[in-house]
């Protein structure tokens, strides 16, 4: 099916052979096209058969202006393409081949071309109209060629002119007639003019129908690409279907969210190969300006194109996948507009303007990944335009099997070291990848890897034979362990939360000790308005719930975050510290398994607004929290699809009921409390 596809996308034209050829065998012709009254026709010639007219039959009538021109030079082209098997008078052409260097074209007719046209030129032509060439093709496929001069961007309006969108063509036809009115080809103006020709109709805009794999090929093409992550190709697959039934691109793109070194880019160049469409990469975090998007106006003498018009400029194609990388760096403001303000026309496909360009663009054909670390940083409307996907960083056992099937084998390679020269012993492995290499991502398992191999090298350099590296040799080259397992003592007044900030979520316990005194509370490490707010929230309201015992007034406490939090989610810790506090006042000690999240108010209703809710379920899972105790609704704002999450949500509308559930009744702690006194 896939091959009768391409087939039919290279018979451009049908030509109807004389009775003299009929019966011969034909593989390709050599002659000039003839425009005779509007009607093309075919000159064939042979130094066997001689010279005779053929009629044509277009199968892309877009063609004629590009064959009418080729008539106009007299332009000797050699036909190549099969005999119908159904109508043995007709000729099927699928390429078309000037003469030049590499070409087949016999060369007692090349010699008599009339004007030098390159196969790389006549090529681009073909794509501008939208007939891609294929491997069995003659004409080769060269992205540096470019139609540049004034002469030749005309001859690509009237030549390509039908394959340009509507509102292209109209702008191109303003564009150069504005040029034949300004005389001097130095004018700023008109070289302006003519770069933006350049850009715009150099570009193939045409709308390519998708040429899908299979999914069984699909998931050969990301199991190639990288490791595991069966959730994320998944998901990845599920869009393909959807895209396989509908024939057409999504109206949203997708959003790789996760933390540095997990492969997000990987995952982007699997989608373009999966979809058979070039890629091109808009670093977000280096623009720091609005015009770099956009451009600048073509009234300055150094106007020029932005980034959106240079990236599809540099495929040659309107039909890519465009990866946004670390689309959380775009909200910066420095009073020069915000670069993700330019992003939502962008991503709507309705059409992008280019200040430069002064056109709107059709983006319809452009297939958007982008990839952020921290999704709470991307503003809600560029949200709401893609589908997230959620990419988890790797366990210790994923890490070790990407380093010995992926990580070792290319870094060996490029070491110039045979794959049985380096060996490690499984304890070495096991250390390494789970005590050493401890990021999210496997970044540090190249940068360790390599380390080690240079060590390796310089010991045979050194003369020694038989190498193993154990234990010994990971200590010597990559120093102290970089993860340490220990267990932390809890006290009552520990309890554990989780929280956004600078370096993205963080689970960590909060510390509240009570003394004799005199009622009032202390608060440490705390520097953030609204972490203090919260604080003193959670402290009024185990105050009034314990109004009925004494020792909130004769007790004063201290409440320790060891943790910077942002200060946008400071409330967040409304709850934890409020368990934290009874905790300390009643002397019961929480389960060390369990976190609590979310804000409170005075009377106890709690609630969890953090946007970057979905970031939340790694750092609980690495902590070893098994159960959270959050406000209600919290259990969807962390559902994961991952089916190996272990983690247990309790909620509860108030603090009172979320308290009991954790074992820690106010019922219980009263009672307790006025034994006590």
């Amino acid at each position: 099916m896939k091959g009768s596809k391409q087939v039919e996308r290279r018979r451009i034209m049908a030509v109807h052979l004389p009775e003299s050829l009929m019966s011969k065998r034909i593989q390709n012709l050599v002659g000039r096209f003839v425009d005779e009254d509007g009607e093309l026709g075919f000159v064939f010639q042979s130094t066997r058969y001689g010279r005779g007219v053929m009629g044509l039959e277009l199968a892309e009538p877009r063609l004629r202006n590009l064959l009418a021109w080729l008539a106009e030079k007299q332009e000797t082209l050699l036909l190549t393409g099969r005999r119908s098997r159904e109508d043995p008078e007709l000729f099927w052409v699928w390429g078309l081949d000037p003469g030049g260097p590499g070409s087949s074209m016999p060369a007692i007719f090349a010699k008599e071309k009339k004007t030098e046209l390159s196969l790389a030129k006549l090529n681009a032509m073909l794509r501008l109209l939208g007939i891609e060439p294929t491997e069995q093709d003659l004409t080769v496929q060269d992205s540096s060629v470019e139609f540049q001069t004034e002469e030749e961007l005309k001859l690509l309006m009237r030549v390509c002119g039908e394959g340009y969108p509507p509102e292209i063509r109209a702008w191109a036809e303003r564009t150069l007639d504005q040029c034949e009115k300004i005389w001097s080809g130095t004018d700023r103006d008109k070289q302006h003019a003519i770069r933006a020709l350049t850009y715009i109709l150099n570009i193939n805009w045409s709308i390519r129908t998708l040429d899908l794999p299979s999914l069984e090929e699909a998931r050969q093409i990301m199991d190639s690409t990288f490791y595991g992550l069966e959730p994320v190709k998944q998901r990845i697959l599920e869009v393909l279907a959807q895209m396989k039934r509908t024939g057409t691109m999504p109206s949203w793109g997708l959003l790789l969210n996760g933390p540095a070194g997990v492969g997000k880019t990987s995952v982007a160049k699997a989608v373009a190969r999966i979809l058979n469409l070039p890629m091109t990469v808009l670093d977000m975090s280096t623009i720091r300006d609005i015009e770099d998007l956009t451009g600048s106006s073509r009234i300055y003498s150094n106007g020029r194109p932005g980034r959106i018009i240079q990236q599809l400029y540099a495929a040659k194609s309107a039909n890519q996948v465009m990866v946004i990388n670390e689309l959380d760096k775009s909200n910066t403001n420095n009073g020069r507009g915000n670069p993700a303000d330019a992003l939502l026309t962008l991503l709507d496909g309705s059409g992008f303007t280019d200040t430069f360009m002064d056109v709107a663009i059709p983006t319809r054909g452009i297939f958007f990944v982008a990839t952020c670390n921290e999704l709470g940083d991307i503003s809600g409307p560029i949200r709401d335009r893609f589908l997230t996907i959620n990419i988890p960083g790797y366990s210790g056992e994923e890490k070790k099997e990407i380093f010995s099937r992926y990580t070792l084998p290319k870094l060996t390679k490029r070491m110039g070291i045979g794959p049985e020269e380096f060996t490690m012993t499984p304890q070495a492995l096991e250390i390494f990848c789970t005590r050493y290499a401890t990021q999210p991502g496997v970044r540090d398992l190249e940068q360790y890897g390599e380390k080690l191999l240079s060590r390796f090298l310089y010991r045979r350099e050194s003369g020694e034979e038989n190498f193993c590296c154990d234990l010994d040799m990971l200590h010597s080259v990559l120093g102290p362990e970089r993860c340490v397992e220990r267990v932390m003592a809890l006290f009552p007044g520990m309890v554990k939360t989780a929280c956004r900030g600078e370096r993205g979520v963080h689970c960590f316990p909060i510390q509240a000790s009570a003394r004799p005194g005199r009622g009032e509370m202390t608060l440490i490490g705390v520097h953030s308005k609204a972490v203090r707010d919260s604080c003193q929230v959670a402290y009024e309201f185990v105050c009034r719930v314990l109004r009925g015992s004494a020792r909130p007034r004769v007790m004063d406490v201290a409440l320790f975050v060891p943790q910077d939090v942002d200060d946008t989610c400071g409330s967040a810790l409304g709850v934890a510290a409020a368990a934290a506090l009874l905790s300390a006042l009643t002397g019961r000690e929480l389960e060390p398994d369990c976190a609590f999240l979310g804000s409170c108010d005075l009377y106890g209703n709690t609630y969890f607004d953090d946007i970057s809710a979905d970031a939340y379920l790694d750092a609980l899972e690495a902590a070893g929290v098994t159960t959270v105790y959050a406000a209600a609704g919290t259990g969807n704002k962390l559902y994961e699809y991952r089916s190996r999450r272990s983690i247990r949500v309790v909620e509860a509308a108030n603090l009172s009921m979320l308290l009991e559930a954790a074992a820690c009744s106010l019922p219980a702690a009263l009672k307790k409390m006025e034994k006590e006194e």
